[in-house]
């Protein structure tokens, strides 16, 4: 992921193995879907316990094309610093209604792969 490139004057990494774009600023992580040219919001890591949020949930290949889309409700349930990979690094713990819960980690986000095709609304 040591790739960079350039895309109207913001500089993104590139995931190799998938081929998408992110960026991180003050917290939040962005990625960049190239073939609508759109820049999506995944995960922000300043949220607070209790803080309720929509998460624009995407269907599609990999950061390139999206064939459908729907409003998720979500919800921090926890928040903590852990020494994680060398570092001091926020996870969040995070309930979508109704449903599962899934671990964010900074600078590693979701625990299980990177982009979950969740941009936020």
């Amino acid at each position: 992921m040591g790739v960079k490139e350039i895309i109207n004057g913001v500089t993104y990494k590139i995931v190799d193995n998938i081929d998408c774009r992110y960026r991180e600023e003050d917290g939040r992580v962005y990625a960049y879907w190239p073939n609508d040219d759109t820049e999506y919001l995944m995960y922000d890591f300043s949220r607070e316990v209790g803080e309720a949020f929509e998460v624009m949930s995407i269907q599609g290949t990999w950061c390139k094309y999206i064939q459908d889309q729907y409003i998720e409700q979500m919800e921090v349930s926890g928040k903590s610093i852990q020494f994680i990979v060398g570092e001091d690094r926020i996870v969040l713990e995070i309930q979508a209604f109704g449903s599962y819960i899934e671990t964010w980690v900074e600078g590693i986000w979701k625990y299980h792969w990177i982009f979950s095709k969740r941009p936020w609304t």
